[in-house]
């Protein structure tokens, strides 16, 4: 046990609160004390003598009700211990003037009376053992002067029973005394165990709040560096895009392919470390659906397959009809990331992606023949940064964030994760799937846009960034579309007003110049063309306010890196209801 100071003041002003706290029915409890050896005495030859003898005793008895209220109405202004000792003197008093009446008024002989005074007195003392456990001096002052003046009166009695009681109060004292002192100890430490407790309490507190700083400190670096870092990664991964479709030298298209291939590397790497502070510091939501589980987990397949070819492993889908109630992004980054890490850890043999139904429940499969885990890092592999096979720190194999972000998905998500695996003969993932909801119409949730024409398209990009513009604009114009780039509103407006014609789709980064957003500026272009022109919110800030906000004005929101394909496929929608 620890103690300091401040502690200590601490400690010793709850007991004097404890004290006063029980003292308040002081006053009532005397009152009755005072009657009962009224009725007592009440053949003694001097009246008078009680009377003056009971109004002294609740004279007294007021007082130490006043210093109790005293006490709760200023007890910061004194010390504890000195409270402690001006309530001591009271009970003192008190006691003395009780235990005298015995002296004063005791009659040994009378065997009614001697039971009496015996049964309060002795019972008084006992009792003063609990109220007086956090002060034994209290203990003391009301015990002693309460029980030796009618020991002594009993002594003088002649009756062998009355000495019998005196030896009883004498031996009964001691063990009264040892009693309060016991249990004063034993107060003593528990309350200062209770102290010390707040105290650690308190310092793991201040230590949680210190880390959870630290935290959203981290948070709020990796939010506003994702920005930054993801500008110029999203021109050069447009500018690598829009190179794809334009050359076609077989040198040059090596070259560019694993240049490809290095930019979809870092990508992947980026988009997991922000992934992982966007699904920590927001309060995401799902947007669930009924959805045909079919068509996504071809898509997630169909992605991966080239990552198994290269390893020369079987990657299968079996074909399943079901259809579930789920976020169509969420679960497809889920399979996606289960896939990856099933070919990632399997040498040998296949990865298989099935769908079963079990006890009434339907879940999702991902089996693979791989090296399996073993049951001591089953918790483990879920940590951030953790790779069973990667000492090397091969960046190829990623970061080690992928089930932890199936985890955090998982979570919002509200659904079970299962995982059995045998060391040397492979683990399955299992996925538990909600039920399609019977009111709503299962919808495709993927659709193929990768070959999709949308040349012919009038679409203004603003971006206040220069890279960011060409970037974009050369990959629109390899695909065909009339492209208008600018770098504000104003210059935006100035356009429209000389060409007189409206765009078919707008694209607009969220931070603009001047304190202006995305946002405001479709709505002003919106205004302008008075029509609800489709449009797309790209940004680099993963901070979920911005989602809400594009969800409130309608608006769909891509992060940076923008997906080419994402973009497309945006831009297919809006040609597909143009025509």
């Amino acid at each position: 046990m620890f103690i300091d100071a401040e502690l200590e003041v601490k400690v010793e002003y709850k007991k004097a609160e404890t004290l006063y706290r029980k003292n308040q029915l002081g006053l009532p409890g005397i009152f009755i004390l005072v009657l009962v050896l009224l009725f007592a005495y009440r053949d003694y030859e001097a009246p008078s003598q009680l009377i003056v003898w009971a109004i002294v005793v609740m004279v007294t008895a007021l007082g130490q009700w006043l210093l109790t209220q005293s006490f709760f109405k200023d007890k910061e202004t004194v010390p504890a211990h000195v409270w402690m000792q001006r309530l001591s003197f009271f009970s003192f008093i008190l006691a003395l003037m009780i235990g005298l009446s015995a002296w004063l008024f005791f009659e040994p002989e009378n065997l009614q009376q001697t039971f009496i005074v015996a049964v309060l007195l002795i019972g008084s003392t006992f009792g003063s053992v609990i109220f007086a456990a956090s002060y034994f001096p209290i203990h003391v002052a009301w015990s002693v002067p309460l029980a030796l003046p009618f020991s002594v009166s009993l002594m003088s009695g002649n009756s062998e029973q009355a000495v019998l009681g005196a030896l009883f109060i004498f031996v009964g004292l001691p063990v009264s005394l040892l009693l309060g002192w016991v249990m004063s100890k034993e107060y003593a430490t528990a309350l200062q165990l209770r102290f010390e407790k707040d105290v650690l309490l308190e310092h793991l507190q201040a230590q949680r709040d210190e880390a959870d700083k630290a935290n959203q400190d981290k948070t709020q670096f990796l939010a506003a560096a994702s920005h930054d870092l993801r500008q110029p990664h999203q021109a050069l991964g447009l500018f690598v895009e829009a190179l794809d479709h334009m050359e076609t030298e077989p040198k040059k298209k090596e070259i560019l392919s694993k240049t490809k291939q290095a930019f979809q590397a870092m990508s992947s790497l980026l988009d997991q470390l922000l992934d992982i502070s966007k699904l920590d510091s927001a309060n995401i939501e799902a947007d669930k659906q009924n959805i045909l589980l079919q068509p996504l987990l071809h898509q997630v397949v169909m992605e991966h397959m080239g990552e198994a070819e290269k390893k020369d492993i079987e990657l299968r889908l079996r074909a399943t009809r079901a259809v579930v109630f789920t976020d169509v992004s969420m679960l497809t980054r889920i399979v996606s990331n289960l896939v990856t890490n099933a070919i990632r850890y399997t040498q040998s043999g296949g990865v298989l992606v099935g769908v079963r139904k079990k006890d009434g429940q339907l879940w999702l499969h991902v089996w693979d023949t791989g090296c399996g885990i073993a049951d001591d890092q089953m918790d483990y592999i879920f940590k951030e940064f953790t790779q069973l096979d990667n000492a090397e720190r091969d960046r190829e194999k990623g970061l080690g964030l992928g089930l932890a972000i199936v985890q955090r998905l998982l979570n919002i998500l509200n659904v079970d994760l299962s995982v059995t695996s045998k060391l040397g003969q492979g683990s399955c993932f299992s996925v538990q799937l909600e039920p399609a909801q019977a009111d709503g119409q299962a919808v495709k949730a993927v659709r193929n846009h990768h070959e999709q024409d949308i040349s012919g398209l009038d679409l203004l990009v603003i971006d206040d960034d220069t890279i960011a513009l060409e970037s974009i604009r050369t990959l629109l114009d390899v695909w065909g579309c009339n492209t208008h780039v600018f770098p504000s509103l104003e210059a935006c407006l100035t356009y429209l007003a000389a060409a007189k014609d409206c765009p078919d789709a707008i694209i607009a980064d969220y931070r603009l110049r001047s304190q202006q957003t995305g946002i405001a500026a479709i709505e002003g272009i919106r205004t302008f063309c008075k029509q609800p022109i489709p449009a797309l919110i790209v940004t680099g800030d993963t901070d979920a306010k911005r989602m809400d906000e594009a969800q409130k004005h309608d608006i769909p929101l891509l992060h940076k890196p923008v997906n080419p394909q994402a973009l497309k496929a945006f831009l297919a929608d809006v040609k597909t209801k143009k025509l």
